[in-house]
């Protein structure tokens, strides 16, 4: 599976509004057969923005070079495609459905939220959300089960060398 040129329409397929970042469909390196998804949270401020988010995914982080996942979620419900090839959202899992498998087999989803226990999740974000990954599970002809937070993937007590886990809706 060299691109997933196919993500925007099965969004928008869904019933989900989606934007387009520009560049897209070149974006990301090689990947495998998508073996499952990685669901996690951008940890940026509770006043982050659309724009600032993206950049982040674009332009990359000290933890993680760009391009850092293939779709992004607003707090809106709006999904941004970013990327149609390999991301760098996560390494290889050391627990969880997804164990032993790592960003060339697994699509990742950021979605804006602060990871703070005092931000909710709103219910128009975690609807899409839901929506949103059935949707790609479905076309990808993955289960239920091999849909997991990143808490699930890289669960804390972390190993050496490892970052710390990040909380999601599927992990609350």
């Amino acid at each position: 599976m060299a691109r997933l040129l196919w993500l925007a329409q099965v969004l928008r397929d869904a019933g989900l509004t989606v934007h387009e970042v520009p560049g897209w469909k070149t974006r990301g390196g090689s990947l495998g057969e998508i073996r499952g998804i990685t669901c996690h949270a951008t940890a940026g401020g509770l006043n982050s923005t659309d724009d600032g988010e993206i950049s982040t995914l674009l332009h990359g982080s000290s933890t993680a070079p760009p391009p850092i996942a293939q779709l992004y979620l607003s707090r809106t419900g709006h999904w941004h495609v970013v990327a149609s090839g390999k991301c760098n959202h996560n390494r290889v899992g050391w627990a969880g459905p997804n164990r032993g498998f790592g960003n060339s087999v697994l699509l990742g989803i950021e979605a804006q939220h602060s990871n703070k226990d005092s931000e909710r999740w709103t219910e128009r974000q975690y609807t899409s959300y839901v929506r949103g990954v059935a949707a790609l599970a479905r076309r990808l002809d993955i289960p239920v089960s091999r849909i997991a937070g990143h808490k699930e993937h890289q669960p804390s007590p972390h190993r050496a060398g490892r970052h710390r886990r990040r909380p999601t809706p599927l992990s609350t």
